[in-house]
């Protein structure tokens, strides 16, 4: 038998929840509150997107506005993003080994890990990192292993994704470096 829980605090006129509807809207709130568009939220809850698109009004005090994009590629086009992409995954991958990782539950445990680890990640807000995750649970972005400097790296085939998915992003630094080393080797014995 399921208990009912009374509150007089929800929003939107509701004024009883059964204990995983409760649940639910817990997770709808940390989700809304960390930026994730009520669209994103309702596909992981399954609540009403009208309540949803009322709950982000009440914490942000404005309307979702704008368009979700399909794939976590158009937020990682820069080599920092990527390598907080990159941190973020194998935190993911520490949870998959354990739990679901299609669990939102999931998701905000490894979030919050993340931003504990590395507090100072400017790029990789929790609505990127959603997607990210998102598309990581149906495998559409992958942790590849370099053959040459044996370090990881995000990949996917997405149409719309930039070159910093598509190859190493370390072996790309090093490269630069050894030519940033050469360049000042060269200039040294000029002068």
């Amino acid at each position: 038998m399921k208990t009912r829980m009374q509150l007089t605090e929800l929003p939107l006129g509701i004024k009883c929840l059964e204990g995983s509807r409760l649940h639910g809207w817990q997770i709808a709130h940390f989700l809304i509150a960390g930026g994730v568009r009520p669209i994103n939220v309702e596909a992981v809850t399954r609540i009403n997107r009208a309540q949803l698109n009322a709950l982000w009004k009440n914490v942000h005090g404005f309307p979702a506005k704008g368009q979700t994009p399909i794939y976590s590629s158009v937020y990682l086009r820069s080599h920092r993003a990527v390598r907080e992409g990159i941190a973020f995954v194998k935190i993911l991958q520490m949870y998959e080994l354990s739990e679901d990782i299609k669990s939102p539950e999931i998701f905000l445990m490894a979030y919050q890990r993340f931003r504990e680890l590395v507090p100072w990640v400017e790029d990789l807000q929790m609505e990127k990192a959603f997607y990210l995750w998102r598309d990581y649970h149906r495998k559409l972005v992958v942790l590849n292993h370099c053959s040459q400097c044996k370090g990881s790296y995000l990949y996917t085939m997405q149409p719309d994704a930039s070159d910093t998915m598509r190859n190493c992003t370390f072996c790309r630094l090093l490269k630069q470096s050894s030519t940033f080393a050469k360049k000042n080797a060269k200039t040294s014995l000029i002068q």
